[in-house]
């Protein structure tokens, strides 16, 4: 990989970023851009975690039926899959 980028920068006169500088140009664009890629390269999801001072009991109601109605879709189609026998 070495000799590839100094090839690459010899050959063109440039040179691949290092993470270190993609962090640093996310940091000021105050974006999670790199942290996208890095999560969908491997078939992951970033979250952003909520502000605990900002939820009350309300919120946390109301997430947490979201969550359970989700649930339950998924649960449905399971049952789906697995009453046409292709599962």
């Amino acid at each position: 990989l070495t000799q590839f980028n100094n090839n690459l920068y010899e050959k063109n006169g440039c040179r691949f970023f290092e993470v270190s500088e993609l962090e640093a140009m996310e940091d000021i664009s105050n974006t999670s851009l790199l942290a996208d890629y890095f999560a969908r390269r491997r078939g992951a999801l970033l979250v952003d975690v909520p502000h605990l001072e900002e939820l009350d009991r309300v919120d946390l109601f109301s997430r947490a039926m979201r969550t359970s109605a989700a649930r339950g879709q998924v649960d449905q189609i399971i049952e789906q899959a697995l009453e046409d026998g292709v599962i």
